[in-house]
């Protein structure tokens, strides 16, 4: 964890620095903070969804709950949709450190990538294997029936310049460099 708290702090502010010539630190765009989710239909699935990202994360997990019925999904209101986590600070940059380390050699377990439009300061990602963890994986027939975590990155970046420099400098898959 302290290597990737290092090498955010020294090498990815020293390259905002550099390409957007900001004349105070204060000014510099930051990681605020990384939401874990895993939505599901089932009910029996929420348990082992919410052991998981516990297991993760090492951080207690939240139930999501539907605001609003939806007809088409058979969702009532009022009824748990998914788990998630939220992440800041130290917790961040170690589940970041540990997500770098298990899916890097298996980069093919990145599925969909895309950025929020409306805010600009948040990349999203969906990994579609949770075996990547060896927590999952050591307890494959518990968590056999989740199929994937949305992973969304919040900055407090102004323009989406200074974002794609933050993900493309975190190094999370390939994808990112044709977007650039």
């Amino acid at each position: 964890m302290f290597f990737f708290k290092n090498y955010y702090d020294n090498i990815i502010n020293y390259d905002l620095l550099i390409k957007f010539n900001y004349k105070s630190l204060i000014k510099l765009p930051s990681l605020k903070k990384v939401v874990l989710t895993i939505s599901s239909n089932k009910i029996t699935q929420l348990l082992s969804s919410s052991l998981l990202l516990e297991l993760i994360t090492n951080s207690k997990s939240v139930l999501v709950i539907s605001k609003k019925p939806n007809v088409v999904l058979k969702i009532q209101s009022g009824v748990p949709v998914g788990c998630k986590v939220t992440l800041r600070k130290n917790k961040m940059f170690y589940f970041l450190s540990g997500l770098l380390i298990f899916s890097k050699p298996k980069e093919t377990h990145v599925n969909k990538s895309y950025l929020h439009k409306k805010t600009k300061n948040s990349y999203s990602f969906t990994l579609n294997n949770i075996f990547i963890f060896p927590v999952a994986e050591s307890n494959y027939n518990f968590f056999k029936d989740l199929n994937y975590i949305n992973i969304s990155l919040v900055t407090n970046s102004l323009n989406i310049k200074e974002l794609f420099l933050i993900i493309k400098s975190l190094k999370f898959h390939k994808s990112l460099d044709n977007i650039i």
